[in-house]
């Protein structure tokens, strides 16, 4: 491998894959790669398949490098296996969520510029849309809250908290002891039409 991809490789910091070329073009700096690895495990038998149905060059927005917005070409796979034929699957990348444009550090990074800042600012700063934006927030943030453990309680405090404003109201209890109130648990989820 060239010693300049191996730089550029350990700069991005991602596992199982591999650079074919690097390119900046119009301040984006953008990275061409594929994965290392020329099979994948079929999602219905769990047996390892080599049959490549499609390739596909899909790009996702990764951490700034050299201080210019970084943008990973992947090229992803998708692979048949004997089991199914009629429905191939994509291969898997471990700092990729399903559906997404970002990689999970750039989602991360997001999340964390989130907690002194509104979602609208980070969008703006980050050039995403709000609704991009939002969906990163909730799934982070629903993963943070579970992740949590309860503390012990000893002054209560209940609110409602519009998870939708103006149709979705959640009632919460929350420990008014603590330095940031958080949620303790959902009492109760209804729905009211204004």
């Amino acid at each position: 491998m060239n010693t300049n991809y191996d730089i550029i490789r350990k700069l991005i910091g991602l596992q199982g894959i591999e650079i074919v070329y690097s390119n900046v073009n119009n301040g984006i700096f953008e990275v061409f790669a594929k994965s290392i690895f020329d099979f994948a495990v079929c999602p219905h038998c769990r047996h390892i398949t080599y049959i490549v149905h499609n390739k596909r060059c899909q790009p996702y927005k990764h951490l700034p490098i050299w201080g210019m917005d970084t943008v990973i070409m992947l090229e992803k796979k998708r692979y048949v296996c004997e089991c199914d034929p009629e429905h191939p699957f994509d291969e898997y990348f471990a700092f990729i969520r399903k559906y997404q444009r970002h990689t999970i550090p750039h989602e991360k990074y997001i999340f964390t510029l989130t907690h002194k800042n509104t979602i609208k600012n980070v969008c703006g700063i980050v050039g995403i849309s709000e609704g991009t934006g939002q969906r990163i927030y909730n799934h982070y943030a629903r993963e943070q809250l579970q992740a949590n453990e309860p503390e012990p309680l000893r002054l209560l405090g209940i609110d409602d908290i519009a998870s939708k404003k103006g149709h979705n109201y959640d009632t919460v209890i929350y420990n008014q002891e603590g330095r940031c109130c958080s949620v303790f648990s959902i009492l109760q989820r209804f729905s009211r039409r204004i």
